[in-house]
């Protein structure tokens, strides 16, 4: 039978306290991160409604002035994974504590624009203009868009939205509402209605155009989905093609071709129609020439 030393007693005796020693300090650890994750659960329900989160960092007071941008509104949306979240459970990788799935906030915005903005942002400057706009009785506002966000502790993400594909919202998302600024949401919501109210022009403008010339065979008026690419073409006589910003109604650059009686590129008035805000006037008593 092996008698054990008074060396190996030592070493048992050692062994044993280092043992309790770190007990103790994983009793300690796990009392700590029990409190903070009481402290955060709790800091989590006392900032559930979204809008009060906009009055901590990283989102400034001064963001919450969006009265002053007009045609821009929030509400709180009804989140459609609601049920769905509180019969998921999920495993805290923290503690590996089986619990409900948390619920994330929602934040929705609202933008709301005019039916026929194009009417103020083509002002004639002479009452004898020769192209007239069709009146308007009452003039209404388009069918409205939406964002919905969700709401995190430090931070928005898209979570639904009804604004085109071709807008690029994700990208813009990137780019504005992981920025550093203080004023970045308010920034991006500014930049979307303004794209919005631009688009609602360029698409009013290609309706003016339409309902002018109906009448005449010979002209054919085109563009596409953003309304930012323009073509207009008269039969054997006159081409155009327009390219617009997509956030604003002024021509980015034009190509116009008329034949006389072969067929020239006509510089002068490319040249007329991008340095002019009343383009679409100038633009009509040119094709009034040909009809």
């Amino acid at each position: 039978m092996h008698r054990m030393s008074s060396k190996d007693h030592d070493d048992q005796d050692t062994l044993t306290e280092e043992i309790s020693s770190l007990e103790l300090k994983r009793q300690t650890l796990f009392a700590r991160l029990k409190h903070l994750e009481e402290e955060n659960l709790s800091n989590k329900k006392k900032s559930l409604d979204p809008i009060k989160i906009f009055t901590q960092q990283p989102f400034q007071a001064p963001s919450l002035n969006f009265e002053r941008l007009s045609g821009i509104s929030f509400f709180i949306p009804h989140d459609p994974e609601e049920q769905s979240r509180k019969k998921l459970l999920v495993k805290d990788p923290k503690n590996f504590h089986i619990g409900s799935a948390p619920l994330i906030p929602l934040l929705g915005v609202r933008f709301d624009f005019m039916m026929h903005p194009m009417q103020t942002m083509f002002p004639s400057p002479t009452s004898d203009s020769s192209f007239q706009y069709v009146p308007v009785n009452g003039n209404t506002f388009e069918a409205p868009h939406y964002i919905i966000f969700r709401v995190f502790e430090d931070a928005l993400s898209l979570y639904k939205y009804t604004i085109p594909n071709f807008f690029r919202l994700d990208a813009w998302a990137d780019d504005y509402l992981t920025s550093k600024h203080p004023d970045r949401l308010r920034l991006f919501l500014w930049r979307v209605h303004k794209l919005l109210t631009a688009h609602a022009c360029r698409k009013n403008l290609l309706s003016q155009l339409n309902d002018t010339f109906q009448e005449h065979a010979s002209i054919q008026i085109s563009a596409d989905l953003t309304y930012t690419h323009v073509e207009i073409n008269i039969q054997d006589q006159w081409k155009a093609r327009f390219f617009c910003f997509m956030d604003s109604t002024r021509i980015q650059r034009c190509q116009i071709f008329e034949c006389r009686p072969t067929w020239h590129r006509d510089y002068t008035m490319e040249a007329t129609l991008l340095s002019e805000d009343v383009w679409l006037d100038i633009l009509h008593r040119k094709i009034k020439t040909f009809v």
